[in-house]
């Protein structure tokens, strides 16, 4: 006799509960080990998808400072969960992993460390996995990616998602901490939980 196995549940944290509804163009949730950076990303995309944001067709770009990192961690942590959902439609590994979600949604993986595979991608969603890690080169020219395809409907979300473990006062924390020097706050939504937060 098979029985089927239930499926587990998974409850969000307070702050990966506050990103999944955050639409605002940037958001960054920097966080020690086992903070759930990685999975409050991927819990946000599915919000835009169950939620219509994320149009059919459109594309999500995915960026992790290495190809190991990319994908031994963000890549299979992507796949158990939308594989969970039951949202992958067609997955294609290799040198450049693509996976099709529900609606034609094509999301590619990719490495900071081949800048050119990160040029000419029109994009509705970039995610810049443990960004620490990578050159402030990297944000600018993904973020030039963040844009539409044809017509621009103004009510379409475009959004830079960045996760990271903190590593002092570089680019980032110029960018989206310092006060002085932040994007303004209705354009940034800024998430940091502590190791001991997520205990």
């Amino acid at each position: 006799m098979v029985t089927e196995t239930a499926r587990p549940t998974f409850n969000l944290g307070e702050k990966q509960r506050e990103l999944y509804w955050d639409g605002r163009r940037f958001v960054v949730y920097i966080g020690g080990r086992s903070t759930g950076k990685t999975t409050a990303a991927i819990m946000r995309i599915k919000g835009m998808i169950d939620r219509g944001e994320l149009r059919p067709g459109s594309r999500i770009l995915v960026i992790g400072p290495d190809y190991t990192q990319a994908m031994d961690g963000t890549l299979k942590s992507f796949d158990y969960w939308f594989d969970l959902f039951g949202m992958i439609t067609r997955k294609v590994n290799g040198g450049k992993p693509m996976r099709e979600l529900i609606g034609s949604i094509e999301v590619l993986f990719r490495s900071a460390m081949n800048l050119d595979q990160t040029r000419s991608k029109e994009c509705q969603v970039v995610w810049l996995d443990e960004a620490a890690q990578m050159d402030e080169g990297i944000f600018a020219l993904t973020n030039a990616n963040v844009r539409g395809t044809g017509f621009r409907d103004d009510s379409t979300v475009y959004q830079t998602i960045i996760t990271t473990t903190p590593r002092g006062k570089n680019w980032l924390w110029k960018r989206f901490v310092n006060l002085e020097t932040r994007f303004n706050d209705d354009q940034l939504g800024y998430y940091h939980m502590t190791t001991e937060e997520a205990e």
